[in-house]
């Protein structure tokens, strides 16, 4: 595959690539009916990445019974300017998510994509049962998709374990149905 070269937004006033928005740019690559691994190895601070199929700092799989399989690794290039910003008002997921015990449900319509959903769904879980001792932030690094929606009413993150303060995973749970796990890590702050 020839290297694509994505210029990409950076959300709100963060220096970094977040996670889904690289997540929703490559996800039209994908087939509809493929199941898909999404992973970050290490932040990517530019607005410009390339798409390639050597190792790089993020991958994006899937495996389809029509299609077969893939894998893109993206990698960072030097930036591109303008960099553009885009608002990203999370608080309009975790103000509305309910959150008991080891699980948190956001339901109605989303003002965001399934990614953008889940990410303040997570944090919202995790604030709730998480309590790291180290200063930092918890940051999207892994996303395991065995069925995905263009639309959603409804979409749940059950708590599957955090593992020494570093890693937590949750199971995603789409309009009642098991569709796939969300990995984050702490990211301690220097």
């Amino acid at each position: 595959m020839e290297v694509e070269r994505l210029i990409l937004p950076f959300l709100g006033r963060r220096n970094y690539l977040h996670g889904t928005t690289l997540f929703d740019a490559l996800l039209p690559l994908a087939p509809a009916d493929g199941e898909i691994v999404f992973k970050f190895a290490q932040m990517i601070r530019s607005n410009c990445v390339g798409v390639n199929t050597e190792a790089g700092d993020a991958s994006f799989s899937w495996k389809s019974g029509s299609s077969g399989s893939a894998t893109l690794h993206i990698s960072p290039l030097a930036p591109a300017e303008p960099l553009e910003r885009r608002a990203y008002p999370e608080k309009l997921i975790a103000e509305q998510a309910v959150v008991e015990g080891k699980s948190a449900r956001y339901r109605g319509e989303s003002p965001f994509s399934l990614v953008a959903t889940l990410i303040p769904l997570h944090k919202a879980l995790l604030a709730a049962n998480v309590a790291p001792s180290a200063p930092g932030q918890w940051v999207f690094t892994r996303l395991d998709l065995r069925r995905r929606s263009a639309s959603f009413e409804s979409v749940e993150l059950r708590l599957a374990g955090v593992f020494q303060e570093q890693l937590a995973r949750s199971t995603v749970v789409i309009e009642g149905q098991e569709s796939g796990t969300i990995y984050f890590s702490w990211l301690p702050t220097p």
